[in-house]
């Protein structure tokens, strides 16, 4: 019972926090109004900088169109990535907004501030984006999740926050040393000069870890994702862990006991169904010394292709200078026993997270696109298997 109100006490806690972020971006707004600086307050528009494969733009209307470069984007509007996509926005002052693949941002203010400095607010509810302050300014951009009821604040330089939709972990990396970052409190700083990659668990903790020389982007790849690691604020985190544990049992229960008596049916072509194989992709991707990456993929069991017809791979990498792109190759015809193989050598290396599609073409006409992510424990060296 002790366990319970305490974590009820640190939810409300974290909302009210929320709350007070909101508040004070109302009232910087108001401020700013009062002052009565034409040229330097009332609402900032943005526009689409770049895009890349699938980025949409949801308009404060409803109305939805593919995002182009030029693109007048403004509060209200909602910008999504699908896998493999990419789009940045960016605003009059330098700075910019990008988002990777299968990412969604909801952009809630963008407005000028005393001596022109940009005050921009979006909320985050799945996906990486890349802040970037304009050289030499000053700014406040803030990243909401309020499904966590966390927020980042960036006021120079730039910061690279990832958010999983599947478990609310808010990992927050700096760009640069010398960036001005807080999160995931406004009065909490993070020692970006320290190299530091800071999440708010699952379990409500703080946790920061050694970023080493990884790029923001690819460093809250490594996050704490179980919530099982000694934060910088472990008051009541034996207890937090102590209530999540007891709903992890409770929902396993609740698993067992919604499946008990179900007589194992289960859906054609699912794995473990009698007379059908199940289709599987399995392989490896190994980063070489300098850049680029081997790749050996192996897909079994596609009894629903066209035999003889010839899958593509699609695989997210990461360049030199911390971009991103997209690579496309061709597999192996699909043989007589409904298996392929892709062998490949990319441009760009691979990392935790990197997007790969694979589209094969059926024997019923047309194709079928299989997603999924590339799975490291930590960002692979050049020579080890990723």
């Amino acid at each position: 019972m002790r366990s319970s109100r305490i974590g009820r006490f640190r939810r409300l806690e974290r909302l009210a926090r929320l709350g007070r972020w909101l508040s004070l971006v109302a009232l910087i707004a108001g401020l700013a109004s009062a002052d009565g600086v034409a040229a330097q307050s009332g609402s900032i528009g943005g526009a689409i900088g770049s895009t890349q494969g699938t980025a949409t733009v949801v308009h404060s209307d409803g109305q939805a169109e593919a995002a182009r470069s030029g693109m007048p984007v403004s509060a209200g509007d909602r910008i999504e990535t699908g896998l493999g996509g990419a789009a940045s926005v960016t605003y009059s002052d330098g700075s910019s907004l990008a988002l990777n693949a299968s990412t969604t941002v909801d952009l809630k203010k963008a407005e000028g501030g005393t001596n022109g400095i940009l005050l921009l607010t979006a909320s985050q509810s799945r996906g990486v984006t890349v802040s970037q302050v304009g050289t030499g300014k000053d700014a406040e951009i803030r990243i909401l999740s309020t499904a966590a009821g966390v927020g980042a604040l960036l006021k120079q330089g730039g910061m690279a926050v990832r958010i999983d939709e599947n478990t609310n972990t808010v990992t927050l990396a700096c760009e640069t040393a010398q960036s001005r970052v807080y999160f995931p409190y406004e009065d909490l700083r993070v020692p970006c000069e320290q190299k530091i990659v800071r999440t708010f668990t699952t379990d409500g903790d703080i946790v920061d870890t050694g970023q080493g020389n990884q790029p923001g982007m690819v460093a809250v790849f490594e996050s704490v994702q179980d919530g099982k690691a000694n934060g910088i604020n472990p008051i009541g985190q034996d207890e937090q862990r102590s209530q999540k544990d007891g709903e992890r049992r409770e929902n396993r229960k609740e698993d067992h006991d919604n499946t008990a008596g179900s007589g194992g049916l289960q859906q054609p072509g699912q794995p473990g169904q009698p007379g059908v194989p199940s289709f599987s992709i399995t392989g490896r991707c190994v980063n070489v010394t300098g850049d680029g990456a081997t790749c050996n993929l192996t897909g079994a069991g596609l009894t629903s292709g066209q035999v003889g017809g010839v899958p593509t791979v699609v695989i997210q990498t990461l360049r030199s200078g911390g971009s991103t792109a997209n690579e496309t190759f061709n597999c192996t015809a699909i043989s007589a026993a409904f298996g392929f193989t892709c062998s490949f050598g990319t441009v760009g290396q691979v990392f935790q997270g990197s997007s790969v599609a694979i589209t094969v073409p059926l024997a019923a006409g047309g194709t079928q696109t299989f997603n999924f992510f590339i799975n490291c424990d930590f960002f692979r060296p050049p020579g080890v298997a990723c």
